[in-house]
């Protein structure tokens, strides 16, 4: 959520406004919270529980499976959820204030920046160098092998091959 709040969080503290490209970002960050909370169970005050989405409600009857006591519940915690992650991407760029400046200073230059530039600006990574893993080869995917007498047998018979021919 961090991730995803930064640049909305780094346009409030160096240009003292927010852009429209920050409110799709919060959007996002708002998806993310209510799926914490109603699809993954990561919530203490709703408990181990899994509901529908919002798609998957449209065919209900009668409605949402939860209370409306439950969706104001929801609706706080999805509001507390998202304010800690803004508080604490706020505080994370204010620890590094002088590196956001130098890339919002790269950014009026250029308008994209990719990971070299950044790391050209700002030194490298505090845990390290990106790694990039290779893509492994494992040749190419066949069907499960089934009995030849089977009839979903992706091969012919012996029989069926010799009078194709």
């Amino acid at each position: 959520m961090c991730m995803a709040l930064g640049g909305r969080v780094a346009e409030s503290l160096i240009f003292n406004k927010v852009t429209t490209g920050a409110q799709d970002d919060l959007k996002k960050v708002t998806k993310m919270a209510y799926a914490q909370i109603k699809q993954y169970g990561m919530n203490e005050d709703i408990g181990l529980l899994a509901f529908p989405t919002e798609e998957e409600t449209k065919n209900f009857i009668g409605g949402k499976p939860f209370s409306r006591k439950l969706a104001n519940v929801m609706d706080e915690q999805a509001r507390l959820l998202v304010a800690k992650a803004y508080k604490k991407t706020e505080m994370v760029l204010c620890e590094n204030k002088d590196k956001l400046k130098l890339m919002a200073e790269a950014l009026l230059q250029r308008e994209t920046l990719n990971y070299l530039d950044i790391e050209a600006l700002i030194g490298p990574p505090p845990h390290g160098k990106k790694k990039l893993i290779e893509e492994l080869d494992l040749g190419p995917i066949t069907p499960e092998k089934a009995k030849p007498d089977s009839p979903k047998s992706p091969r012919p018979t012996e029989s069926e091959a010799q009078t194709s021919k």
